[in-house]
């Protein structure tokens, strides 16, 4: 990156007490974080996210497999893997959704719930993690063919509650998941995919200080896990630790520079510690990386930066962008009238 880093964060102190005044004065911006996919791209009408993993059972990502996204009370959605087997939904409202993943004729059908709890989000954006991994037709979870080549070292009772754990996330049961990973690190506490998983299942389930160690010890583990490293500076960031998220997602930015996920997560957390032309840069390259999956909130976030700086054009350019991505946001009559308001500027 072209920044200096070190007088970044020199001068950082000083700088975070405005942070209030700012976000105030960014009035078009919610905390909502989130990415379009390219085949529906409105959503729900809701500001949450649900991010998704697929790997093969060789622990290499899944790229263009087809996921959609089925609720009691809206239209399917669909989606398709990217190049690192991530898939993402955004502008979720609550509700009990569930991700169908069309894996072929070779591999095990995957349907799981994914309950975003009106009652426990309130109104504050949050993304939901999931991870897959694909099993041949006709095996086991209990063979040991199935599970990664990368856990050859686990040892064999540390491996068997592994693949109970994953069966368990299988058939939707998250608590009996999370007891046999913690007995699998307990046996192993070495087993990085172990923590990994553990990880995913707290962000899905809305604990961020769990959620946090476990990517934490992941990364202890194996510093090269890039999704790992963006889950974690996600974590970070859901729990308003800007300082910290903003240092690990500049490392996953650095692991995948090719990724829109780590600089659109990275934008925002600049824009939390108040450096709006760094942010406004790493949203534009967001967007540049991902033509064909438009990320609708770094437009609008793009939005609020140029209206703060007095370029009324731009903002509303932006935030027509947000709309006509993300029609059925629960914003979008809002942002329309922003758009109106500052268009008459412009005259």
């Amino acid at each position: 990156m072209s920044r200096n880093i070190q007088k970044l964060w020199l001068d950082r102190f000083s700088r975070f007490i405005t942070i209030t005044m700012f976000l105030l004065l960014l009035t078009v911006i919610d905390k909502a974080q989130g990415y379009g996919d390219r085949t529906r791209t409105g959503g729900t009408g809701g500001v949450h996210s649900i991010q998704g993993r697929i790997n093969f059972p060789s622990n290499q990502p899944a790229n263009a497999l087809r996921v959609r996204l089925e609720s009691t009370n809206s239209t399917t959605l669909t989606t398709f893997t990217n190049s690192e087997g991530i898939f993402y939904f955004n502008s979720l409202e609550p509700s009990n959704y569930t991700v169908i993943i069309e894996t072929g004729e070779e591999y095990v059908p995957i349907r799981e719930s994914v309950f975003i709890d009106r009652e426990i989000v309130g109104s504050t954006a949050r993304t939901f993690n999931v991870i897959f991994y694909l099993r041949p037709k006709g095996t086991s979870l209990t063979n040991t063919g199935v599970v990664s080549a990368s856990l050859a070292k686990v040892p064999k009772s540390a491996l068997e509650q592994f693949k109970k754990a994953l069966e368990a996330k299988e058939k939707n049961d998250a608590k009996l998941a999370v007891e046999k990973l913690n007995e699998a690190v307990r046996l192993y506490p070495q087993f990085a995919e172990a923590y990994s998983e553990l990880g995913s299942l707290y962000i899905k389930s809305g604990d961020l200080k769990k959620a946090e160690e476990a990517l934490r010890k992941t990364l202890q583990l194996n510093e090269k896990n890039a999704s790992a490293q963006l889950n974690y500076g996600i974590v970070l960031l859901n729990q308003r630790k800007m300082f910290e998220a903003e240092k690990e997602l500049e490392k996953a930015v650095l692991a995948d520079e090719k990724a829109a996920a780590p600089h659109m997560y990275l934008g925002i957390a600049l824009l939390g510690l108040n450096y709006p032309d760094y942010a406004e840069k790493e949203f534009l390259k967001s967007i540049s990386l991902k033509d064909d999956e438009k990320i609708a909130q770094a437009h609008k976030y793009l939005g609020g930066i140029y209206w703060k700086k007095g370029n009324f054009k731009q903002a509303a350019d932006e935030l027509e962008k947000y709309v006509k991505f993300s029609p059925k946001a629960a914003d979008a009559e809002k942002i329309l009238a922003t758009i109106k308001q500052l268009r008459e500027k412009v005259k």
